[in-house]
């Protein structure tokens, strides 16, 4: 199965996915804001006010798989954790 379609199977919505999806670490987790840091690129990004997905648990240091709402870079959401 692609990983497009196990996208689609976890969040059962109307999100649009840029392809592909960004492994990402994340950096901060605090009550309001999440932060992640972009891996296996060449120069340093990170995401602020990154929103999750109701079924997904986090913790600080964690490697996650981060989509963008309508492809828009402006809304990075957490969609699953790798682990």
């Amino acid at each position: 199965m692609a990983l497009d379609q196990k996208i689609a199977e976890l969040v059962e919505n109307d999100f649009n996915y840029i392809e592909p999806c960004l492994e990402c670490k994340v950096s901060r987790n605090s009550v309001n804001n999440i932060w992640v840091e972009v891996l296996n690129i060449s120069k340093e990004l990170n995401l602020d006010d990154v929103m999750i997905l109701d079924h997904v648990e986090i913790n600080l240091g964690d490697t996650v798989l981060v989509a963008f709402v309508n492809g828009n870079i402006k809304k990075p959401v957490i969609i699953g954790r790798i682990k």
